[in-house]
């Protein structure tokens, strides 16, 4: 949130501000990318194109060279970071959440109820659905 924060301002602000602006805003990024989740990237990926079209400028022009360039590298480097992870089990996660959900779909589990889910083949008990509209179903029902 604050890396498209600062990224904003940085697209927005007049020159001499923006160039103060690149520090934090590169902290953040790095911070980012050193979680290795992709759905905050991805976020952020969305976001900054939001910020091309809303701001379209020579900062814009930049922004996509240092977008595809960063992709590029990534894709070089770690291939894997992308390319392997596939879906993390979230498609077989939400259809036992799904499972679990039809036994009380009307009002739910109850906000005390546990909630595990087996994965058949991984022998971990995952704790949450890893979707916030399924655990609200699940607790609270439709």
């Amino acid at each position: 949130f604050f890396c498209i924060i600062w990224l904003g301002w940085v697209m927005t602000a007049p020159v001499r501000q923006s160039l103060l602006a690149l520090v934090p805003l590169a902290l953040l990024l790095a911070t980012l990318l050193a979680t290795g989740s992709r759905t905050p990237i991805l976020a952020s990926a969305l976001a900054a194109g939001w910020l091309i079209l809303c701001c379209w400028n020579a900062r814009s022009a930049i922004l996509v060279g240092l977008g595809f360039a960063c992709l590029a590298a990534l894709l070089m480097l770690f291939p894997e970071s992308l390319l392997n992870r596939g879906t993390s089990y979230r498609l077989e996660i939400w259809q036992l959440a799904l499972d679990k959900i039809a036994v009380h779909p009307w009002l739910g589990h109850g906000f005390d109820a546990p909630l595990a889910i087996l994965v058949p083949g991984i022998g971990y008990w995952f704790r949450e659905p890893h979707s916030f509209f399924l655990g609200v179903l699940y607790y609270t029902g439709i």
